[in-house]
């Protein structure tokens, strides 16, 4: 077996910004992220957390708690379609509620 190699402190700063664990570190407004998750939900023909996660550019699990408030104020509605070959965040797909009068 080789010597194990550690990264020093320069080394790990330099492979990017460190990953939000909540929605303040994000630096970007609440408002903002859910008008533009709301977008995203209108938009992607497939609406599902990691898809949105990606457009966002933001752990699944920030934008989970995100798609949850939205839900919460039922701007959005979930529903949970079953396969055996969709990873955990492609399950629930998000669409937007109607409105009709």
């Amino acid at each position: 077996m080789g010597h194990l190699s550690f990264l020093k402190r320069a080394e790990i700063e330099s492979l990017g910004p460190p990953t939000p664990e909540d929605l303040e570190e994000t630096g970007v407004s609440e408002v903002f992220l859910r008008d533009l998750s709301l977008r995203y939900v209108a938009r992607l023909p497939e609406a599902t957390s990691a898809a949105v996660a990606e457009k966002l550019h933001l752990p699944c699990a920030l934008t989970e708690e995100i798609l949850y408030r939205l839900y919460r104020e039922k701007l959005i509605e979930m529903r949970y379609r079953w396969s055996r070959r969709a990873a955990i965040g492609d399950r629930l797909r998000y669409h937007l509620l109607t409105i009709r009068t």
